[in-house]
């Protein structure tokens, strides 16, 4: 188990500290910000996706099913102060525990991270011991893209729907706006996270008792 220990960048200038090359279970260096945008797009569009960002250029790197299991706060509401824990596993095994701060206020596609690769452990038992308990579990089967420096992800949501998530690997926050409109991505921003889209279906669910 390593900690990636936030750098001391500057907030205002998103400076993203990932290496140039980094692949998805690479990630050996400090994480201040995360820049990412996500957009609702149909499920029918995903293979034309696929083949658009390898003829321009873009390499795949990986796919797999990911679980994310979100906690919630013996002492605090994560749902007040915007932040998250979250315990990620890939394939059924456990991959990584991640905090995320909340959004700044004038973009809210950028959040403070924090994350800790973990290679085994009953991580889920040990955070119940100490007051937490799980919230909201995410199920998506997601597709890993490098494209330029940008990581993009296509993703199929259980109980959500189809997205295109864009990450930025570089400094260059304007290039994720610029990719959407080079790769022609058409759908819905989406700010919520995908634990808070379906919590809000949940509730929406009960609401209608």
């Amino acid at each position: 188990m390593y900690l990636l220990y936030p750098g001391l960048s500057r907030v205002a200038s998103y400076n993203i500290d990932y290496p140039r090359n980094r692949t998805i279970d690479n990630r050996d260096t400090a994480v201040a910000y995360e820049v990412e945008l996500k957009i609702r797009v149909g499920c029918d569009v995903l293979d034309e996706l696929r083949k658009r960002i390898v003829g321009k250029g873009g390499v795949f790197q990986v796919s797999r099913e990911e679980t994310d299991y979100y906690f919630v706060h013996p002492c605090r509401d994560f749902l007040e102060s915007d932040e998250a824990l979250r315990a990620r596993f890939v394939d059924g095994k456990i991959e990584s525990l991640t905090y995320k701060g909340p959004r700044l206020k004038r973009d809210l596609k950028t959040r403070y991270e924090i994350v800790v690769k973990i290679s085994s452990g009953d991580i889920i038992e040990l955070l119940n011991r100490l007051g937490f308990k799980v919230g909201v579990v995410v199920v998506k089967k997601r597709d890993y893209y490098k494209y330029n420096d940008v990581l993009v992800t296509l993703d199929v949501v259980k109980d959500l729907g189809c997205f295109v998530e864009l990450e930025l690997l570089g400094d260059s926050e304007d290039l994720l706006d610029s990719i959407v409109e080079e790769l022609g991505i058409e759908g819905k921003v989406v700010k919520e996270s995908y634990a808070e889209l379906l919590m809000n279906k949940k509730i929406g669910s009960l609401d209608r008792f």
